[in-house]
This record gives structure tokens, sequence and C-alpha cells, in this order.
């Protein structure tokens, strides 16, 4: 399995239905009061994970960047002298985004809470394997903490100036990357992110390929990824054994 580099990849984020998610997630993240949205920030933050996967060459839905543009109107708005209307009230800009983000967490709750019925009859767990597409465009579903630990660890990279661009001509094998990993953790149980990367420079399609690897083996439950505060390490541990036909549990306590 190989990403090239003139393949884009789109991401789709798990339990997340479209840039309304994507506002209303940052929203309680921030424990921010929904009928008085600081727009500049939650702009700011929305567009941050735009630039992430701009960055990282991945694929974003319009309905996305649409959505940018009406945070960015929003905010201009909010900058130019209050209207005042004809029963002497004035009017706020957020007012119909607020109006339809109360509406959305309504419908989101209640679907939420029929999910919850229906795992409650279930008695099994369906372990998933990357679906890719005959398209040109590679389909992973991705939990959305899990693109908060994807940022964190890009900007880490950054940081330390490991980043390099890409050559045209090359290529990754996510099965190699897989392999990578599991032998990683058999010989280390439990490592840093930091560590998966043995390359001195990363180009942003070499990291993608190890996050969806990582992935991989998160939904086949052979390890987690623990970050117990924000900016901190991104922790990986070892999760299922295999001796003799056994599985076990094998959790561990991050030193963070």
């Amino acid at each position: 399995m190989h990403i090239k580099h003139n393949i884009r990849c789109k991401i789709k984020l798990e339990n997340f239905e479209g840039p309304l998610d994507l506002l209303l997630y940052l929203i309680q993240k921030e424990e921010i009061e929904i009928y008085d949205i600081p727009i500049a920030y939650v702009t700011k933050q929305y567009i941050s994970y735009l630039d992430l996967m701009q960055e990282l060459n991945l694929e974003i839905a319009g309905e996305y960047l649409y959505m940018a543009s009406l945070l960015l109107n929003i905010k201009s708005r909010m900058l130019l002298p209050k209207r005042t209307r004809q029963d002497g009230t004035i009017e706020d800009p957020r007012e119909e985004l607020t109006s339809v983000l109360i509406e959305y967490k309504q419908f989101k709750n209640a679907g939420e809470y029929l999910r919850m019925k229906y795992k409650e009859e279930q008695n099994h767990i369906s372990i998933g394997k990357v679906h890719l597409p005959k398209s040109s465009a590679m389909i992973m579903t991705v939990p959305l903490d899990f693109f908060d630990l994807m940022k964190t660890a890009w900007n880490v990279l950054k940081r330390e100036n490991r980043i390099v661009k890409l050559p045209e001509k090359d290529k990754i094998n996510i099965q190699e990357r897989i392999e990578f990993i599991k032998q990683k953790v058999y010989e280390k149980a439990r490592l840093k992110f930091i560590e998966l990367f043995e390359r001195e420079k990363v180009s942003g399609l070499y990291f993608v390929g190890t996050f969806f690897a990582l992935l991989e083996l998160m939904r086949q439950r052979y390890l987690s990824v623990r970050q117990r505060k924000p900016f901190g390490n991104i922790w990986i541990y070892k999760k299922i054994q295999v001796t003799e036909g056994k599985v076990g549990s094998s959790e561990f306590t991050s030193p963070e």
C-alpha cells in the first residue's frame, strides 16, 4: 500500500458530519458560552485546523472552506458600528450562527442518545480496516481527538526544524510503516511518538503515512495513544500481547 506525492489524501473526522460539528467541538473544548461566541478566537482556531490540513497536502471539503469564509465575514462585521433594529434592539452578526449551532447541538444530542441505546444492544466490537477506494484519494476516518494529537506532533517537528519538502518521486508504504511501529513497540512497550521518526528530516507525506499506520494499529487494538496534558508528549503503549494464542491487555501509566 503506497501513498504517492501526487495523490491527495482526504481526511474524514470520526463522528464529525461537517463544519458545524467542528465549530461545536471548538466551542465545547474551550468551554465557550454559545450565546456569546468570541468570534475572532473561534475563527482563528477553526482556520488553524484547515491550515494544518493544507500544510500536510490533505484535501479539504468545500463546505469547510465556505464556513471559514462565513466566519471571516462575521468577524469583519463585528468590527463595524452596531446597527439598531426598529424595535430598538442591537443587531449581532453572530445571531444566525448561534441559532444554527444551538439547533444543530439539539439534533446531535438526540442522535448521540440513539447511538448510545443502539450500542447497548450490541455484544461485539467490529474492528475495521483501512479502506482504499479505487479513486486517487485515500479516505481515512480519524477521531477528532486524534486529529488534535496529529496537530501537536506536527508542530513539534516544525519547532525542531525537521520538516522538509518531499521530492516529487518520493512515496511511502503504509504497510512498512505499520511493521516498523510494531517492531518499535515490541522492543519498547512505551515510547514517545517522536521516536517513530527515525529520519532527521520529515516530509508531510511521511508524517501523514506514519499517522495512518498508527491509526490502523489503534483500530486493531494493538496499541493505544495518550497525551496527559495539552502540548505534552504523545506516548504510545503496546496494548495487546499475543502469547501462545492468548490475548492479554497491557496498560501503562504515562510518566506525565
